[in-house]
């Protein structure tokens, strides 16, 4: 497995990505009809909008097996600022459900970490919906601290998300091992 910079050739392939995940991962959390909207065009626009401009704040890693591309994961400042001490956010990391629980996930967050370490970050959260069936990657495998939950809304249904950081990145990059 290689892991590296997303480049704009990767913008088909990470909004595949994207959806295709949501599909998987969310099917019976999320609404069917809210999953069957999701559409790939939908997402290339957003990924080709973040990888196009020129020193954009997101940082887009992939990860591939002999050249074909199957997961990936965004990356830049902590969103919010409410807590003390976070200042990197791991935005998104998917994977197509065949590549799941292969350690695919584990060398993107390893590689995301280098990058805010590298760009001067010291730590990072992430946000996983309560639900989600990996949530005990981020708290058990890498074990990232819970900070809070908070209520979202998906499609006029409100779920719960949990944040989990590492206030370490040097820690969570050995945590990846």
């Amino acid at each position: 497995m290689n892991v590296r910079l997303a480049e704009m050739k990767d913008v088909n392939v990470i909004a595949e990505v994207h959806v295709q995940s949501w599909k998987t991962t969310y099917k019976g959390i999320v609404s069917d009809s809210y999953l069957s909207s999701l559409r790939v065009e939908d997402r290339k626009e957003m990924w080709n909008r973040v990888l196009s401009t020129k020193n954009h704040p997101t940082v887009v890693i992939v990860i591939e097996e002999d050249g074909e591309v199957f997961g990936f994961a965004a990356v830049g400042k902590e969103g919010t600022g409410k807590f003390a001490g976070i200042d990197g956010e791991l935005y998104a990391i998917y994977l197509f459900e065949t590549h799941q629980r292969k350690g695919g996930g584990k060398q993107l967050v390893a590689k995301a970490a280098r990058v805010l370490k590298k760009q001067g970050y010291q730590s990072m959260l992430v946000w996983v919906l309560e639900d989600n069936p990996y949530k005990r990657f981020y708290h058990e495998v890498l074990q990232g601290v819970y900070l809070e939950s908070e209520n979202i809304e998906i499609a006029g249904e409100e779920f719960q998300e949990s944040a989990y950081a590492w206030c370490n990145l040097g820690q969570l990059i050995s945590n990846c091992k």
